[in-house]
């Protein structure tokens, strides 16, 4: 994978899927009621990572009687590492909530279905093999909620479909600034 064809993908995406990269830095923003309004993702090459969002009614697949797509995660991120394109599906919850741990599993599968039927139409149609023999299954879940100091000690990952939780810090205003969006993707 070079950050060519990444490039060349994310320029063949609609404009309503792209979010837009300023220098390197991608600002997520949640809709109205959430804890996290904002997160600044920033990648120090601006040219190794894209990411992916869902209009929920208007990117989505709900073609089976029964069985919706209609929900989405929050974003998706494709990053060009040394180790290959790596694939990070993201969902913002306010709160760190076994309840909502179903909710997000369901959203990330969507997502991962309708990233899926992307990618294989961007290779029949534009005939690039790039993207042809990704693993979505082999790609990073993160449940992504606000820290807070009274929060009671998690563990970081659940086995069930490898959720894994990340704590972040936001300002009076929900918004979160990830200086370095490598860590914190583990890359």
């Amino acid at each position: 994978m070079t950050n060519k064809a990444l490039k060349d993908f994310y320029n063949s995406l609609h404009k309503d899927l792209r979010v837009s990269n300023n220098k390197g830095c991608f600002a997520i923003k949640e809709k109205d009621g959430s804890a996290i309004r904002t997160i600044h993702l920033t990648f120090k090459n601006k040219d190794d990572a894209i990411i992916i969002r869902q209009i929920e009614n208007q990117h989505t697949i709900e073609m089976l009687q029964g069985y919706s797509t209609n929900c989405s995660c929050d974003f998706i991120v494709l990053l060009n590492s040394s180790r290959g394109l790596e694939i990070y599906f993201c969902e913002i919850k306010s709160s760190y909530q076994k309840k909502y741990l179903d909710e997000a599993i369901k959203q990330i599968e969507s997502s991962q279905l309708f990233l899926q039927y992307l990618l294989d139409c961007y290779s029949y149609y534009y005939k690039n093999d790039d993207f042809k023999n990704i693993d979505i299954s082999k790609s990073k879940k993160y449940y992504i909620y606000p820290f807070s100091s009274m929060s009671q000690k998690r563990s970081t990952s659940a086995s069930q479909n490898r959720l894994e939780f990340k704590a972040i810090v936001i300002d009076s205003y929900g918004t979160a600034t990830i200086a370095n969006a490598y860590n914190f993707f583990g890359v």
